[in-house]
């Protein structure tokens, strides 16, 4: 088993210094990738609204949401969307923000659990790949996160190399051993 931390950061925070976003990305043997974000905030995250159960879904990331990049060997990579609420939803690129076909996509189910503490959240996932799917195809990892107040969207990453929050931007994501 392989595991990750990572501690991320807001992009142009408006956020005061008690605020905080951390990661950790486990590989398990059996084709499954768990991954924890645990946020800690001086202010109220607004949460999308409830649905009547987990549904996968587009445009989560106009709201609160946790994402995880997985880049592979080649150009290719697999984003993986997981809001409060339940909603998730999975991508597999070719190359940077190139769609690839549904069918090509190496994700077969994806969980999550949402808790609310108050003073700070915590997202559990797990990602489950195709049998054929093998971790050491994985080149990088790069765990985010849009979290909305009432202020507006903020945008978490462990790091923010251009102007703009961009988060398939892959010259600023974790490359593994």
């Amino acid at each position: 088993m392989s595991q990750f931390h990572f501690q991320l950061s807001c992009f142009q925070s408006p956020l005061g210094p008690n605020s905080g976003l951390l990661a950790d990305v486990s590989m398990r043997p059996s084709n499954r990738l768990e991954f924890t974000f645990n946020i800690t905030t001086g202010s109220q995250v607004v949460l999308p609204r409830p649905v009547s159960g987990p549904s996968r879904s587009d445009g989560l990331w106009q709201g609160t949401c946790f994402e995880l990049f997985l880049g592979m060997e080649d150009e290719s990579y697999i984003e993986v969307n997981v809001s409060p609420n339940g909603q998730y939803n999975h991508y597999y690129f070719l190359s940077y923000r190139e769609r690839a076909p549904e069918k090509s996509d190496p994700v077969r189910k994806i969980h999550s659990r949402f808790f609310d503490f108050g003073d700070h959240m915590r997202c559990f996932g797990a990602i489950e790949f195709d049998p054929q799917f093998k971790f050491n195809h994985l080149h990088s990892i790069h765990p985010t996160a849009v979290i909305e107040f009432k202020e507006g969207l903020t945008y978490w990453a462990t790091n923010h190399p251009l102007d703009k929050p961009d988060f398939h931007f892959r010259d600023c994501w974790t490359i593994l051993d």
